[in-house]
């Protein structure tokens, strides 16, 4: 898989990786493993992965302490951690 060879190949000498949308035209169960294989390479060389995704399987797959939310807050970006019941009330979309 393309996607794990680039993680694997590029962790060697980068901190973090950002991927957008990586679940496009995955089968959903391959798109849902990813996540515990970037948990995986995380945990094991120490690196980030920032994932932007609107795929709420592979949200489910992330946990709630992995979670950092962006978000506009009176016209400013605004990065934070997941907080219990940071996603009461949020949009969906």
């Amino acid at each position: 898989m393309k996607i794990k060879r680039l993680v694997i190949e590029n962790f060697k000498s980068i901190e973090r990786i950002e991927l957008i949308e990586p679940n496009n035209g995955l089968h959903p169960q391959v798109a849902g493993e990813l996540i515990d294989f970037f948990r995986i390479m995380c945990e094991e060389r120490g690196h980030y992965i920032w994932l932007d995704t609107h795929s709420q399987l592979m949200a489910r797959r992330v946990k709630p302490e992995e979670f950092v939310i962006v978000e506009k807050v009176q016209g400013a970006t605004t990065v934070r951690q997941f907080k219990e019941g940071d996603f009461h009330g949020m949009r969906a979309d």
